[in-house]
């Protein structure tokens, strides 16, 4: 009897283990998006949570056995979400809009809340991702204040940080140097070495993976110990996936995210708090060593 009984326990207690939970990963997968498997992965294994994997998408996904679907598109910021707090930080009227075509959707919708606000952006451009020679941008702005006496007193940016310290020097010629406005894809550890003339810039945040935050700390811990190299943001949101879905097999409340995720709605969604990036108030540190 005491025999049966053990079994039942043992098997009972696997089959809380055994969820039948699904990840998928796109063939052809960007860096991206194994990145976020690699956090799913973490996660999983750390909760103890078997699952199988498939290759039949196009997002990186976690189906659960409620038939709820975690996607990794909904789990970064939406575009409207990005564009409320581009205008919440916004204070500038003599604004140019600088943004990577591959942005070309959010750039739209910022442009059309702008309009909305009686707001005209004094120059919008964009460049292609593999543009390096930004000379026709100095161009264009030597004619606007010399030519046509316009000043700009904000300058909002979507792009990434190495486009970002080839572009905004040319903004010097504007006197005092203009707000800078961007959004989480700007973030780069370039940013605590070199940023002398993007002190003005401001962005919202939701992996400050430079704080002393104790989750975001064990996390970057474990990723390092299993991988051999730091997480990016997206590593992240795939740890916050794995374990949000450990959490909704199991029916627990959602615990600490490392990516300031509070809760999921209805259509499981996240809904996450932000950490507001002030350039000037980081830290000073040395350029990354491979960099020097």
């Amino acid at each position: 009897m005491k025999r049966f009984t053990a079994i039942l326990f043992i098997i009972s207690f696997l089959s809380k283990l055994s969820f039948a939970i699904n990840v998928c990963v796109p063939v052809g997968a960007s860096r991206e998006q194994l990145e976020t498997f690699n956090g799913i992965e973490l996660a999983l294994k750390e909760h103890k949570v078997s699952y199988t994997r498939t290759f039949n998408c196009t997002d990186v996904s976690i189906s659960l056995s409620n038939n709820a679907t975690l996607k990794l598109s909904h789990f970064l910021p939406s575009p409207q979400e990005e564009v409320r707090q581009i205008m919440e930080l916004l204070s500038a009227q003599n604004i140019a809009l600088i943004y990577n075509e591959k942005y070309n959707q959010l750039a739209d919708m910022l442009l059309e809340e702008l309009s909305s606000k009686n707001l005209q952006p004094v120059l919008i451009y964009s460049y292609p991702d593999e543009k390096k020679n930004f000379l026709d941008l100095l161009k264009t702005l030597i004619e606007l204040k010399e030519q046509q006496h316009q000043q700009i007193d904000g300058v909002i940016f979507i792009g990434s940080y190495r486009k970002a310290i080839l572009i905004m020097p040319f903004f010097r010629i504007f006197r005092p140097f203009p707000q800078v406005v961007a959004t989480w894809r700007i973030y780069d550890p370039l940013m605590f070495a070199y940023r002398s003339f993007m002190k003005t810039t401001e962005y919202y945040e939701w992996f400050p993976s430079w704080l002393p935050l104790l989750p975001i700390r064990e996390f970057v811990l474990k990723y390092l110990a299993q991988y051999k190299s730091l997480p990016t943001r997206f590593a992240a949101l795939g740890y916050d996936m794995g374990t949000i879905a450990a959490s909704i097999e199991r029916q627990e409340g959602i615990a600490f995210t490392v990516t300031g995720i509070t809760q999921l709605n209805q259509d499981y969604i996240p809904e996450r708090s932000y950490y507001l990036v002030r350039l000037r108030n980081l830290p000073r540190l040395a350029p990354p060593h491979a960099l020097r």
